[in-house]
């Protein structure tokens, strides 16, 4: 699978989409899906981060409970 593909879907879209993208060469698209690649992780970390804080808003008795509902 090339870089454009990967970006593709990483960003959940097709290539079609992705006209402009085409033109840039191979290093340019590697280093775009890195980037992507690192702010989704982040974004998730963040996330992550924010819903234990907002745990510690709950009793203590419910937070196991509320952190199986949400995947946590």
């Amino acid at each position: 699978m090339n870089h454009l593909e990967q970006i593709a879907r990483e960003l959940k879209t097709t290539t079609k989409n992705m006209e402009l993208l085409q033109a840039m060469d191979e290093t340019s698209q590697r280093k775009l899906l890195e980037h992507i690649q690192h702010a989704h992780k982040t974004n998730e970390k963040h996330i992550y981060k924010s819903m234990e804080q907002a745990l510690e808003h709950f009793p203590r008795m419910l937070r196991g409970p509320v952190k199986r509902i949400f995947g946590l």
